[in-house]
């Protein structure tokens, strides 16, 4: 008689779509926790090599820049070393708990007891009840079908920000390659082949004072650079001119967090294609620095 009852009023259907929602409501837990966990394991990824990387730059680019800042000075005119300026880490992902406790309160809301069932159904008549209970099934269809949405919806954009920090972090080891190849750059390359340029003016400007009869000079030595222009130590010029780019290069890595403004926009793997092409130029730069180094032939 109950059962007869309940599907009359439309009592029977209203409980079947009310425990849905509670099944849509443990599974919106379930998935966007296990969605949440993933990104935060990957942002403790992605924040493990940013760390490697400020440790880089603050170690290793900062004695490489105050290096080439003393060895240039003597050929021109160097920009100032900035302070220096971390890469950020990211936030962790919280559970969206504000949402879910709105569901829970919700669920509250359409959850009748027995006995406010029956004294709906002892206050109204079998109409005035079934048309009260049909709207409601009709209402609660709907928040079924929004709430399914909202699940895939969450997951699908917690599952995207996951592959674009995984990305990043991609991003973040091709740079972390480029920053370390400028200091060994700098630290085997460019300041050993300093004391070579510097030898050489040096012992032309003990030459010219022998050639003026005067050996007992000041001992001051100028590094006019400019002049090896289209001669046979035109090479020496090259060096130089390649080493201000290197000093640019690690200053703009020690004041500015590259990374961190290259990672504000929307990243795709065009970024990475970027970064890699990038690493290659560096190479070739590299390359250009060793070709006019003396030490290396």
């Amino acid at each position: 008689m109950a059962d007869q009852i309940q599907s009359t009023t439309g009592e029977k259907e209203r409980r079947e779509r009310t425990a849905r929602m509670h099944d849509l409501a443990d599974e919106f837990k379930e998935k966007v926790s296990a969605a949440v966990e993933k990104l935060n394991t990957a942002i403790s990824e992605f924040n493990n090599w940013i760390r490697k990387l400020n440790a880089v730059r603050v170690e290793k680019i900062k004695d490489n820049i105050v290096s080439l800042n003393h060895a240039l000075g003597k050929y021109g005119n160097c920009k100032p070393i900035e302070a220096y300026v971390d890469e950020s880490e990211k936030l962790q992902c919280e559970f969206p708990e504000e949402d879910y406790e709105t569901l829970q309160d919700y669920l509250k809301e359409i959850d009748w007891t027995d006995d406010e069932v029956f004294w709906n159904t002892f206050f109204r008549t079998p109409i005035g009840m079934r048309v009260k209970t049909r709207n409601q099934n009709i209402q609660l269809a709907q928040n079924a079908n929004s709430l399914q949405l909202m699940i895939e919806e969450t997951v699908k954009e917690l599952s995207l920000k996951k592959f674009t920090t995984d990305l990043e972090t991609e991003i973040c080891k091709i740079y972390i390659e480029n920053v370390t190849f400028i200091s060994e750059t700098i630290r085997n390359v460019i300041v050993p082949e300093f004391r070579v340029v510097d030898a050489f003016f040096q012992a032309e400007s003990i030459k010219d004072r022998v050639l003026v009869d005067h050996a007992e000079g000041d001992g001051n030595v100028e590094y006019p650079i400019a002049t090896l222009l289209e001669t046979k130590y035109e090479k020496h010029y090259q060096f130089v001119k390649n080493a201000f780019a290197f000093y640019v290069i690690a200053c703009k890595i020690y004041d500015t967090p590259v990374l961190t403004k290259l990672l504000n926009h929307c990243v795709t793997e065009t970024d990475q294609e970027k970064i890699q092409r990038e690493n290659n130029i560096l190479n070739i730069q590299a390359e250009c620095v060793r070709n006019e180094a003396v030490l290396n032939g």
